[in-house]
């Protein structure tokens, strides 16, 4: 099974198990570390830079959130 993930440039990758889960995650993390930037994307744009990858088991007291650096 695969989810669905973004990379914002500030490191952060976001997955979610489905389109509209990623979309809300990604929509949280805009308003709580780039408020500037609410808003300025509509759903398509966020999608069309999306990308699948396989789904890793879950680890208890995880975020679907993963900070890179």
């Amino acid at each position: 099974m695969s989810v669905w993930a973004i990379r914002c440039p500030c490191g952060l990758e976001l997955v979610a198990d489905d389109e509209k889960a990623l979309l809300d995650l990604v929509t949280a993390h805009l308003g709580e570390r780039h408020p500037q930037l609410v808003g300025a994307y509509e759903d398509e744009d966020i999608l069309s830079i999306a990308y699948r990858k396989p789904s890793s088991p879950a680890v208890p007291g995880s975020t679907r959130a993963q900070l890179f650096s």
